[in-house]
């Protein structure tokens, strides 16, 4: 799994061109949906990140995967849907 997620899923800083080195923490399935913890560090001069997410649209073209960033005690979402180009983040 971790493989397969890290081959589909990436978080690049847009000033630097740099991907974020990530760690697998794990899985769970909640009401019928599998979520996937990863946890990296964000540098403290990031102000933007894109984030490119595949995962398991190459076997089910309608998938949806939310990614969900916490920071400071707030919760922002992005959603990937089907054949989805990679999103914009900025950090506040």
């Amino acid at each position: 799994l971790e493989a397969y997620v890290a081959g589909r899923f990436s978080l690049t800083d847009v000033a630097t061109g740099e991907p974020l080195n990530l760690t697998l923490l794990g899985g769970e399935v909640e009401r019928g949906f599998y979520w996937v913890y990863l946890e990296g560090e964000i540098p403290a001069e990031t102000t933007e990140l894109v984030i490119s997410n595949t995962v398991m649209m190459d076997a089910i073209p309608s998938q949806t995967n939310r990614v969900n960033f916490r920071r400071d005690g707030e919760t922002q979402t992005l959603v990937f849907r089907g054949a989805s180009r990679p999103q914009a983040y900025r950090i506040r």
